[in-house]
């Protein structure tokens, strides 16, 4: 691979972008709503790099909520396992 093909958007590995990716949707499922600074710590990344990695995963719906910028939160949403399956079962 070429240099500018081995890092993503973020300056980060392809490796190291897809282990923070999987580890900010392991979050979601974990918390209802986090506090940016936290999010980073338990990242390993600086909270300006979370809240852009968190606002690029939510705006592909790659996740599911919100981001406060006055108070420094993500809000994270589920969606109910009826509602996934009605949907499902209604797509059959």
């Amino acid at each position: 691979l070429q240099p500018h093909q081995r890092t993503n958007e973020h300056g980060q590995s392809i490796v190291e972008g897809v282990i923070v990716e999987h580890n900010m949707t392991a979050v979601s499922r974990l918390y209802n709503n986090i506090a940016l600074p936290t999010l980073a710590e338990l990242l390993g990344i600086s909270a300006e790099k979370a809240e852009e990695i968190v606002a690029q995963m939510i705006s592909s719906e790659r996740l599911s909520g919100h981001i406060d910028q006055l108070e420094g939160f993500v809000h994270f949403e589920r969606k109910s396992c009826l509602l996934v399956w009605s949907v499902a079962w209604a797509l059959l």
